[in-house]
């Protein structure tokens, strides 16, 4: 499936548009856009629309996940655009930068240098890092065949703080000029992002933060009864039927 969806939040003003490309088992790629902020979520397809995103999040080491990754370098080199930064689990932090590094021996001296050297980060299940000015990313653990990361993004917003809710804009206007704080600030759930994974990571405590995410990405590869619960899970896969059943664990 390859479609942009458009998904819009009034009561904030923030506005997401999403392309979706992902066919079973061969390639996967998802983009979000909001406002400055462009990411790509796995790179099994160089995507038109991901080739603008300068953040990717690789959630493992299967060819239709990362298989990509080369030319998505490429893509950005010959484009005259700034290279990315690519995040994934440290077990395939090494093979992805051997990978690159051998399409750099077979172009010679014709590529441009980021393809023997791209900025490939390992990243730690729960620690965060900083994706754009009021953005963190924070990988969370997901269960699949091999070892596999989700990710989640964290907005930075403010609001105003409860004792100057009822007051007028002019009035607030008079404390900020005075010097008076009048926003607290929090950190929102925004997206969230698991690649292919069992629904047991919607069940892990630790991922609890994901289940209040405004957009939640995830996979069904399985639709219905057909497939069996024990199969799917041994592949390392959530079927639609178990999002229905259990969809009251979701915030959103």
């Amino acid at each position: 499936m390859n479609q942009e969806f458009h998904i819009g939040f009034p009561a904030t003003g923030q506005e997401y548009f999403l392309n979706c490309w992902s066919v079973s088992g061969l390639e996967s790629c998802v983009t979000v856009r909001t406002g400055e902020s462009r990411f790509a979520f796995d790179i099994g397809h160089a995507t038109r629309s991901s080739i603008n995103c300068d953040r990717v999040f690789i959630t493992h080491g299967h060819v239709d996940h990362c298989g990509a990754l080369a030319k998505h370098v490429s893509q950005r080199d010959m484009r005259a655009m700034t290279p990315a930064t690519y995040y994934c689990p440290l077990d395939i932090q090494q093979t992805l930068k051997n990978i690159c590094q051998s399409y750099a021996a077979m172009a010679e001296s014709l590529e441009k240098p980021t393809i023997a050297s791209p900025k490939i980060l390992s990243v730690k299940v729960g620690e965060d890092f900083p994706v754009s000015p009021n953005r963190t990313m924070r990988p969370f653990r997901t269960t699949h065949r091999v070892p596999s990361n989700g990710y989640l993004i964290y907005k930075q917003e403010k609001s105003l703080l409860p004792q100057f809710q009822n007051l007028t804009g002019y009035e607030i206007g008079a404390l900020v000029a005075a010097g008076t704080e009048v926003h607290e600030k929090h950190s929102v759930p925004e997206m969230a992002y698991t690649g292919d994974t069992t629904f047991d990571c919607f069940l892990d405590p630790a991922n609890a933060d994901i289940l209040q995410a405004r957009i939640l990405i995830t996979e069904a590869t399985y639709i219905d009864d057909r497939q069996s619960p024990a199969k799917a899970k041994k592949r390392g896969h959530t079927r639609l039927m178990d999002i229905a059943r259990m969809r009251n664990c979701f915030a959103t």
